[in-house]
């Protein structure tokens, strides 16, 4: 039942970006990696084989799942730059028309958008090709196999502390592909030994985890000299502890309430990290520009970037979830078998 939680981390990105620039949204961008390190292993492990077909159904898959949604909203942000192009710049400086066939080619394709090179029509989508290169690497068998998985995170825990020996910059530690790979191979790891996770059964333990997230989160500030050091990976350490609480419960005993609420909110997760630019940019053309930052902008826009998001999946994911589902396979028979829950994001 990770449908919650990838709503939250989708909250805490639009609230950082929206509201005032702090490490809000830096702590759920490698909640969301390590997320997707232990759903990516999961289909590969349970769903699709290592073979020619099952990277076939993967990739197609997962395109699915990341264009459509992407492109509708890049369209939106586009025509946003080109109508209003002070507004738009004026919420993020990378929302413009690009100009240079290089720069439609990125924003098209997700790959080679990076977070100090405008322009971005969808401002945050530089974590969607951190996100992109790892499907792929995974896909290939970086993390089907514990073994590999295992090396993987410990080359992984090896560059993450020669960049904190040396010093490195946070440019460094966050926006490179590189660094994503430490919460990426954490989360295919949990997925690999997902089997001792029975004693995490508890949920008052999970949603201990996911407070406990929170409040480092939101407060690191005042729990830590180095918000981007001791607060930043503590937050890795909990969302592991998050997700590996939320993976070992039986979603059929929960309240038939809190499933729909789960898969309500994960549903529209994926929108709500996409589209809250486009939401305040027309929030502020409302206000004839008059509408300031900060939270008057976040109060203002919070309602569209919702509506927006339900829009996007009712109109664009639930429709291509169908053919998601032709390109999924039956789910492979595994020991020991995986109780994930009903995210959304999965397959």
């Amino acid at each position: 039942m990770f449908g919650i939680l990838r709503y939250l981390l989708a909250l805490l990105v639009a609230i950082n970006h929206l509201w005032f620039d702090r490490w809000y949204g830096f702590y759920a961008v490698f909640g969301f990696y390590l997320l997707s390190g232990y759903l990516m292993t999961l289909v590969l492990t349970t769903t699709y084989a290592a073979s020619w077909d099952g990277l076939r159904r993967y990739f197609g898959n997962r395109a699915l799942r990341i264009y459509p949604a992407y492109l509708a909203f890049a369209f939106l942000g586009l025509s946003l730059a080109a109508l209003e192009p002070e507004l738009a710049r004026g919420v993020h400086r990378a929302i413009f028309v690009p100009e240079a066939p290089l720069d439609w080619l990125k924003n098209l394709s997700i790959f080679g958008l990076l977070n100090y090179r405008p322009p971005r029509l969808v401002p945050p989508a530089w974590s969607l090709h951190v996100e992109l290169v790892f499907y792929v690497l995974m896909g290939l068998g970086l993390s089907r196999w514990r073994s590999g998985a295992l090396l993987w995170l410990g080359a992984s825990v090896a560059y993450t502390g020669y960049l904190l020996q040396t010093g490195a910059d946070w440019q460094a530690r966050y926006f490179s592909v590189f660094a994503a790979s430490l919460p990426f191979s954490m989360g295919a790891v949990l997925c690999h030994f997902r089997a001792h996770l029975a004693a995490w059964a508890d949920a008052r333990l999970a949603i201990a985890a996911v407070v406990a997230f929170l409040v480092n989160t939101l407060w690191a500030d005042h729990l830590w000299g180095w918000v981007e050091g001791q607060g930043f990976y503590a937050s890795l350490v909990l969302v592991l502890a998050s997700v590996a609480c939320l993976a070992s419960l039986d979603p059929s005993q929960a309240p038939s309430w809190l499933r729909r609420c789960d898969r309500w909110l994960g549903d529209l997760a994926y929108g709500v990290f996409l589209c809250h630019y486009a939401a305040a940019i027309a929030v502020r053309w409302l206000f004839g520009g008059h509408l300031g930052e900060g939270l008057a902008l976040l109060a203002a826009s919070v309602g569209g970037f919702h509506l927006l998001a339900w829009l996007g999946y009712v109109l664009v994911e639930r429709p291509v979830g169908g053919l998601r589902d032709r390109l999924r396979p039956a789910r492979r028979p595994v020991t020991p078998p995986a109780r994930a829950g009903s995210d959304t994001d999965s397959g």
